[in-house]
C-alpha cells in the first residue's frame, strides 16, 4: 500500500524527504492512495482517494493516540469503508495486506481531482460526519455512490472499485460481495395494539444502517437519538460494539445471528426478531415486505396516550380529531408513505442518509 501525501499531510505526519519513495509510475497503481488534510469548523479531516478508482475514504478528528500509529489508522479507515460497501472481509484483508510506504503526490491531474473531492466535502457534506467516529465509512459510501466523470465516461467510484477488485483477484461478483440477507421483524413494545415492519436487509449492513432503515420505515425524524441493545452489549449513536479482543463489530452479521435479545430504542422501545436468513439474496439493499399499524406521534410518549389518540383519529366526525390534525399532534398521520414509496426511499439509502443529515 502506497500513501501519497500532500505537503500539508507530510508536515502533519512529520515525514522527511528521506522517508518518501521516489520512483514514478504510481498514477495507475491500484494500491496507491493520495492523502490530504483539510479543516472544517476547526476539525481536522484526512481525505484519501484511490489513484485508479478515485474511491474516497475519510478520517475525522483523529486523536493524539490515533496519530501515534498513522499507517494503521489509514488501513483501518480503508478497511471500514470497503466493508461498508459489502465487500467480503477476506478480500478486503487481502487488499490491505503488505508493507505501507509514503510517497509524494504524482501528477497534477490526481492532485486536482483530490482537491475537487475536498471542496465537494466542504460544500455539500460537512454536516454528514458522524461526530463520535474517527473512521467515516458511511460517508465514504455516500460519496462513492455519486457519479463522476472519468475522461469521457460517467461512472461511480464504488463501481470502479468493485471492477478493479474483480480484475486484480480474478473474482466474480458473487465471491466479491456478501449476498446473505436477513428477514427482520421490528415491532414497538406495545401490549394492546401492533405497530410492526417486516423487511429484508443485507447481512453486511451495519447497525447504523439498520437504524437508518428503521427510521425510514417508521418515518421517525432524522435527529432522533438511538441505542441498540444486543444481549448485554450496547450501541449508541455511531459508536461501535467492541469484542474482548478489541475488534469492532460494525456489521449485523457479526452479532445478530448469535444473540438472543435484540432491542432498538429511541423514544419508544422496539423488539427486533430475526425471522430468517437468505443465503443468496437477490436484492442489494433493504426491502419492505409488510407493515402494520401507524407509529405514535412524537409528542405521545405512553401507550395509554397512544391508544387514546388512535380512538380519536378513528372517528372522522370527532371535533377533537379535527383539532389534533390541524396542529402538529397528528404528525403526518394522513400523509403516511405508501409501501411503494418507502421502498423507493430504501432503494436510495446512501442519498437518504445525506438528506437526513442535511436536516439535522
Amino acid at each position: 500500500m502506497l500513501l501519497q501525501c500532500t505537503k500539508t499531510m507530510q508536515n502533519k505526519l512529520k515525514i522527511n524527504d528521506g522517508d518518501l519513495e521516489h520512483h514514478q509510475g504510481h498514477e495507475n497503481d491500484f494500491y496507491a492512495w493520495h492523502v490530504h488534510m483539510i479543516t472544517i469548523d476547526r476539525r481536522r479531516i484526512f481525505v484519501l482517494m484511490n489513484n485508479v478508482t478515485r474511491y474516497p475514504v475519510l478520517i475525522y478528528r483523529p486523536s493524539d493516540a490515533d496519530m501515534r500509529h498513522p499507517k494503521q489508522l489509514f488501513l483501518t479507515a480503508i478497511k471500514a469503508a470497503l466493508l461498508e460497501e459489502g465487500i467480503d472481509l477476506q478480500i478486503v484483508e487481502r487488499y490491505i495486506e503488505g508493507k505501507i510506504s509514503y510517497a509524494a503526490c504524482s501528477g497534477m491531474s490526481l492532485v486536482s481531482k483530490l482537491n475537487a473531492l475536498c471542496q465537494d466535502i466542504r460544500n455539500h457534506y460537512c454536516k454528514c460526519f458522524e461526530p463520535n467516529m474517527v473512521c467515516q465509512p458511511r460517508l465514504s459510501v455516500l460519496l462513492s455512490h455519486q457519479p463522476q466523470t472519468y475522461g469521457k465516461v460517467i461512472d461511480m467510484p464504488y463501481k470502479r472499485m468493485l471492477r478493479q477488485l474483480n480484475r486484480v483477484y480474478d473474482l466474480n461478483q458473487t465471491n466479491l460481495i456478501n449476498t446473505r440477507t436477513y428477514q427482520l421483524r421490528v415491532s414497538l413494545d406495545l401490549n394492546q395494539t401492533t405497530v410492526m415492519r417486516r423487511f429484508t436487509i443485507p447481512a453486511h449492513f451495519t447497525f447504523h444502517q439498520l437504524h437508518e432503515v428503521i427510521k425510514i420505515l417508521f418515518q421517525w425524524p432524522s435527529a432522533m437519538k438511538y441505542e441498540f441493545q444486543v444481549d448485554e452489549q450496547r450501541l449508541q449513536d455511531g459508536s461501535v460494539i467492541a469484542s474482548e479482543n478489541g475488534d469492532t463489530h460494525r456489521c449485523l452479521s457479526a452479532l445478530i445471528e448469535s444473540c438472543k435479545d435484540r432491542v432498538y430504542q429511541n423514544t419508544w422501545r422496539h423488539t427486533i426478531v430475526l425471522e430468517g436468513i437468505i443465503e443468496e439474496g437477490h436484492r442489494s439493499g433493504p426491502y419492505l415486505i409488510e407493515r402494520e399499524g401507524i407509529r405514535p406521534p412524537l409528542n405521545v410518549r405512553t401507550e395509554k396516550s397512544y391508544l387514546e389518540y388512535l380512538k380519536i383519529i378513528s372517528n372522522p366526525k370527532s371535533k377533537r380529531r379535527r383539532q389534533l390534525m390541524a396542529g402538529n399532534f397528528g404528525d403526518r398521520y394522513e400523509k403516511a408513505c405508501s409501501d411503494e414509496r418507502l421502498n423507493q426511499l430504501l432503494n436510495k439509502w446512501p442519498q437518504a442518509c445525506r438528506s437526513n443529515h442535511d436536516h439535522h
